[in-house]
């Protein structure tokens, strides 16, 4: 057996302009069956939540959600991220794709870990809801904690002017 081992290299923060606390989202209604099929759509309900929730939806199917801010990582170090969804999430950060859980299927979790420094990071998750439960949650582990949901505390948006 062999094993190769590679050095993480930590992805550097970045410093956005004037940030404020909780996450911006967008709210679609229609009948999604992947998470790109309504990033082209107009939004029909905008806001900011103090975490990532499913809350300002009208409906309990055929709705989809767009969150976009940045998520503030305590201390350097590897961070895994959980996505747990009914139906399809997709999870972006610092502009690549970390999680893919995209398509129809029941309540299932996927993570990834990547090596991050301290600091604001982006983050985007789109999420969609066709028929049957819905349901979402961010999780994340790192090295001064155990697996616990994202805490509101750690989420910002850009603030407008």
């Amino acid at each position: 057996a062999a094993v190769t081992l590679e050095k993480a290299e930590l992805k550097e923060p970045v410093a956005p302009a004037a940030v404020a606390p909780g996450i911006a989202y967008k709210y679609f209604t229609g009948f999604f069956q992947r998470t790109n099929d309504f990033v082209d759509l107009e939004a029909r309900k905008t806001g900011v939540l103090a975490n990532i929730s499913l809350q300002p939806r009208d409906r309990e199917q055929y709705f989809a959600f767009h969150f976009d801010g940045f998520i503030n990582i305590p201390v350097d170090g590897l961070y895994t991220f959980y996505l747990q969804s009914n139906d399809g999430s997709v999870m972006l950060l610092d502009d690549r794709r970390l999680i893919n859980n995209d398509g129809l299927h029941g309540v299932m979790e996927r993570s990834a870990t990547v090596a991050l420094r301290a600091g604001m990071h982006p983050i985007r998750i789109n999420y969609f809801q066709e028929g049957g439960t819905h349901f979402l949650r961010l999780s994340w582990q790192g090295p001064e904690f155990e697996k616990r949901q994202v805490p509101a505390l750690a989420l910002f948006h850009k603030k407008e002017n």
